[in-house]
């Protein structure tokens, strides 16, 4: 049964994945909703163990300090001073394995990522300030001196779709408007990769071109690494410096 990315972002992406998907596909993929990181940074002191780093100023989120400088509201403030707020499932496939090739919907997004580890579960001396902190799911954390031994040159490929007479040269990526999936009345994609609730479109006339090029997993993870991981490189050694993180659907 195709669904519309219009069903799915009114709500109806429940149903939609029920009509496609069986409950072990739902509760292994977890592909209904959107999906977030909650990460915390921690140092180790001989004197106190591991203590918490707040993130430098240049690392806020400029989003939430504005809708915190619009309401007031503390918890905004809260989300605006964390270490990492984007929705970047390359990233969050690299550190964990969450949303490994796939985005919202089952959407397929890439041909997957090697991923530095498989959930750890919450470290026993962590102090979580509520149970909530960390998200519902896929807890783990590393320690910043596997994040900076890992191979961020290795490659990949990610994928979008984009409209036919925007198709770019081979193995470029798109340059102007482009998404994971589309679907609905009168659209028919040019595809290689089909999600669970995708059924292949008959032959042309195409209307949009699913295309894929290649990336590394530092150009994939973006500002986590050109921003992030430096900031973490300074903390100390990196041994003793480690993020703990989970992720909410």
């Amino acid at each position: 049964m195709a669904q519309s990315v219009v069903a799915l972002e009114a709500g109806q992406g429940a149903q939609a994945a029920e009509s496609c998907w069986t409950k072990s596909e739902i509760e292994v993929y977890g592909r209904v909703m959107g999906t977030d990181i909650h990460l915390v940074v921690e140092r180790y002191r001989e004197d106190f163990g591991w203590q918490r780093v707040d993130p430098p100023k240049h690392l806020w989120d400029e989003y939430w300090l504005k809708e915190y400088e619009r309401t007031r509201d503390p918890i905004r403030l809260d989300y605006a001073r964390r270490w990492y707020t984007d929705r970047n499932y390359s990233l969050f496939a690299i550190l964990a394995d969450v949303r490994n090739g796939f985005g919202f919907a089952g959407t397929p997004i890439s041909r997957g990522f090697k991923p530095i580890s498989a959930p750890r579960g919450i470290p026993k001396d962590f102090e979580q300030k509520d149970p909530d902190e960390l998200g519902d799911h896929s807890f783990s954390w590393l320690l910043v001196s596997e994040l900076l031994t890992y191979d961020w040159n290795q490659t990949t490929h990610l994928f979008s779709v984009v409209p036919i007479d925007e198709v770019p040269a081979p193995g470029r990526p798109p340059v102007g408007d482009s998404c994971g999936w589309i679907s609905g009345r009168g659209i028919r994609v040019d595809a290689f990769e089909i999600g669970p609730c995708r059924q292949k479109e008959e032959e042309g006339p195409f209307t949009h071109k699913q295309i894929a090029w290649p990336v590394t997993y530092a150009e994939a993870a973006r500002n986590f690494y050109t921003e992030v991981l430096p900031e973490l490189r300074k903390l100390g050694p990196p041994e003793k410096t480690r993020i703990v993180f989970g992720f909410d659907s």
